[in-house]
């Protein structure tokens, strides 16, 4: 089962990457340095945004799933509730769209942007995973790729709050927005791959434990 629903994340996680990244020449009137990728809910591609949005939901979801039987830890299955609810509140943010710049808020816009705050939520689960591998009196295994990418969240997550926040004015909220979606994409593909990976169901559970 836990091969499966890591099948299932690679491919909602492709998926997404490629409609994304489809968007950005579908509509060029949008500046990416600017705005973020919720902003193409105000394009024609409304629709393509709001799949996109569900499929990464989705993606987070069945891999906190995947993971949940091989996760010992209680810190590691922790992290792997904060994925399912990061995951059920990226759906929520694709099926209620945000409010064009300076028009009046409606319900949706109010709902999409409580629903984006979830990046409060994936920053910590991934790193609660990442770290509670080495926890519990373990041997400390070789630190993966994908424990470097939880790091690299925080980074960018800080970086997302900063200047789409407080830091606004500057106009590049954009780009570092972009820059989390990329590194939470490879993180996903990567952990699934790890899943993949395993020779066996108890190893996996030995490793994930660690």
């Amino acid at each position: 089962m836990a091969r499966l629903l890591a099948y299932i994340s690679l491919i909602t996680t492709a998926f997404f990457a490629l409609i994304v990244i489809s968007l950005h020449f579908l509509s060029p009137d949008l500046d990416p340095i600017v705005s973020g990728i919720s902003f193409y809910a105000l394009t024609q591609y409304d629709l393509l945004l709001n799949l996109a949005l569900s499929l990464i939901g989705v993606s987070g979801i069945v891999i906190a799933f995947g993971m949940w039987l091989a996760t010992t830890s209680i810190l590691g299955r922790a992290g792997l509730l904060l994925i399912i609810a990061w995951g059920l509140f990226s759906i929520l943010a694709g099926l209620f769209p945000l409010d064009a710049p300076g028009s009046p808020p409606t319900l949706s816009g109010t709902i999409h942007n409580l629903a984006g705050l979830n990046f409060l939520l994936i920053t910590p689960a991934l790193l609660l995973i990442e770290l509670s591998r080495s926890a519990g009196g373990y041997p400390v295994r070789p630190r993966t790729i994908t424990f470097w990418l939880a790091w690299l969240l925080l980074i960018s997550a800080l970086l997302l709050f900063t200047f789409n926040g407080p830091q606004y004015y500057l106009g590049i909220g954009g780009v570092f927005q972009r820059l989390y979606w990329v590194v939470l994409v490879l993180w996903l593909l990567f952990k699934a791959l790890q899943i993949l990976g395993q020779d066996s169901p108890s190893q996996q559970s030995v490793l994930s434990a660690h």
